[in-house]
C-alpha cells in the first residue's frame, strides 16, 4: 500500500497460532481530508533456516549466484554457500583479499565477472584488468560494463563475440558518481540503450549507449 505521506507509525509485535512474533505496522498517513489510519500486516511468514557467525562487521552483502553470496569487509571478502546450512566457500573463483562492488553473469557462456575497487576479473582466465585510479562506482549487465574512476573518468565496455569485455570508450564525467545502472536490454538487442548515473551534484544524467551517439547526454 501507498503510505505517503507517513505522518506517524508504530511497529507492534503480535502472536498467533500460525504466525508467532509477527510485526504489524500501525500508521497514520495522508493529509487533511485524505488522512487515514492504516494497519499493514506481512503477507508471508519468514523463518530463519540457517545462520552463521562472521569474523568482523560486514559492509556489503552481494548475491553472486542462486546459492552463493559475497560478504564484504573493509579489505576482504568471505564467500558463503547458503542452503540447509551456511558454509564458507573456500573454492570460489575470486580473490578473497579485496572487497567487491558487483558480480554479474555474462552472456554466451562467457563466465562470471567481478568488479572490485582496483579493477575487474572475468572467470575462465579471459580477463584480469587493473586500473591506476580507484573504481568508485560501477554497474553491469550480461553484455555491458560501466565504471567511474576516482578522477571522474567514465569507462564503458561491451562483450565481444569472443566472450571478452572490450573497452569501447572513455569520457570525463562532470561529477563524482554515487550510483549508476543500465536500463534492461530489450529482447533481441545486443545492448541496453541507456545508462543512468547519479552524481554528488544531486543530478541524475541519462546517457546513450548506442554506437551512433555513445555516452552523449540525453536528459537530466
Amino acid at each position: 500500500p501507498n503510505l505517503a505521506p507517513l505522518i506517524c507509525g508504530s511497529f507492534v509485535k503480535t502472536k498467533s497460532g500460525r504466525r508467532e512474533d509477527s510485526l504489524q505496522l500501525y500508521a497514520g498517513v495522508g493529509c487533511n481530508g485524505a488522512s487515514s489510519f492504516e494497519l499493514v500486516k506481512p503477507g508471508l511468514s519468514v523463518k530463519t533456516i540457517a545462520s552463521s557467525s562472521l569474523p568482523d562487521r560486514p559492509q556489503t552483502l552481494i548475491k553472486v549466484s542462486s546459492d552463493l553470496y559475497a560478504v564484504g569487509f573493509q579489505s576482504s571478502t568471505m564467500f558463503l554457500r547458503v542452503g540447509e546450512s551456511v558454509e564458507e566457500e573456500v573454492n570460489a573463483p575470486f580473490n578473497t583479499n579485496t572487497p567487491y562492488i558487483l558480480f554479474t553473469e555474462l552472456a554466451d557462456n562467457s563466465g562470471m565477472m567481478a568488479v572490485c575497487p582496483t579493477g575487474w576479473r572475468q572467470t575462465g582466465g579471459k580477463a584480469d584488468v587493473e586500473f591506476e585510479g580507484k573504481i568508485v562506482c560501477a554497474c553491469a549487465n550480461s553484455r555491458q560494463l560501466a565504471i567511474v574512476l576516482s578522477d571522474n573518468q567514465l569507462v564503458y565496455f561491451e562483450l565481444t563475440s569472443g566472450g571478452q569485455m572490450r573497452q569501447v570508450t572513455s569520457v570525463k564525467f562532470p561529477a563524482t558518481a554515487t550510483c549508476m545502472a543500465f536500463a534492461p536490454i530489450p529482447a533481441g538487442r545486443p545492448r541496453s540503450r541507456f545508462l543512468m548515473i547519479g552524481g554528488d551534484d544531486s543530478i541524475v544524467r541519462l546517457l546513450s549507449c548506442d554506437p551512433s551517439d555513445r555516452m552523449s547526454q540525453l536528459a537530466l
